[in-house]
This record gives C-alpha cells, structure tokens and sequence, in this order.
C-alpha cells in the first residue's frame, strides 16, 4: 500500500448528550363554566354543565396523580364570601381516548385536594372529558339563596407519582 492511501484513513468521534427533563404540565380549554339553576326542574332534579370535551389536557412523561381543589370551601358572591359549600358541585371526568389511566371520580368540590386521576403516562398526552353537576340530593342547599352569580376557582395540580 501507499504512504498516500495510509494518510486518508482515519476516525473521528462525536459526543451526543442527551437532556432529558420530566414533563408534567395540565391546561384547562374551558377558563369559566355555568351551571345555570333557573327552573323549577333544576331545584328538583339538579343540573350541569354539558359535557366538556377535552376539558382537561394533561402532558406527562412520567406516572402521576391528578389533584383537584377550589380556592375556597364556600361560594364567592358579590366580591365576599357566601355560605354555600363547594361540596353541593361534582366534579365527573373521564379519560378521552387515554390508556393507562384511573378516573376516581366523581367528586364533590372541596378546598382540600382531591385525587382525581392517577396514570402511569403511556401517553404523553391525555386529554379528559369533564361534567361540573350539581345533584339531586344537593338541591335542597340551593333553596332561599340570594339571587346572583356564585363563583368559585377549581386548582388542578399535577405531581409525579
């Protein structure tokens, strides 16, 4: 062989690092939903929002829990805080199209956190229908209110499992 084809061989390397950072991230599509109250059948029989399709989308790499709760355990009313619970609201989801995961609902709505969802993320994304209703047996609790628009502010937390 030639000293000319030995001086073309050679290597050369390259490093390749990878950074590799746990996503958990969870966005709610609708900011503000009603329940409207304001027929005699909803004081009876109760009512809801429509389903909410993909209401909640959940982006994970890792297994979590899905935690829900209000800022407060009483209905916001006129700027202050009125006396009716948070309790007399559910919270109903399920998984749309999501694998891999367990839906605890429903719920009643509380200021303590609540797990709602545990998953071990075969997906990075999960997306979850969801249903605020308040129920039959909570209606009696809406009766003799002041009339206006009660308020309160639902907090989902995602953590790692």
């Amino acid at each position: 062989m030639s000293p000319r084809a030995l001086a073309q061989i050679g290597s050369a390397e390259a490093q390749v690092n990878l950074h590799l950072q746990q996503v958990l991230s969870v966005q709610v599509s609708q900011a503000s939903v009603s329940i409207p109250m304001n027929t005699p059948v909803h004081y009876l029989q109760g009512n809801s929002t429509p389903q909410l399709t993909n209401h909640l989308q959940v982006s994970a790499t890792a297994s979590y829990v899905l935690r829900v709760r209000t800022e407060n355990d009483y209905f916001n009313l006129n700027s202050g805080i009125s006396t009716l619970p948070v309790n007399t609201v559910q919270l109903k989801l399920t998984e749309n199209g999501a694998t891999g995961v367990n839906v605890l609902t429903p719920k009643s709505l509380s200021s303590t956190d609540t797990d709602i969802v545990t998953s071990n993320a075969n997906e990075v994304v999960q997306n979850f229908n969801a249903t605020y209703e308040i129920p039959q047996s909570e209606t009696e609790n809406y009766l003799n209110r002041e009339e206006g628009s009660y308020s309160t502010t639902v907090i989902y937390t995602i953590v790692p499992q």
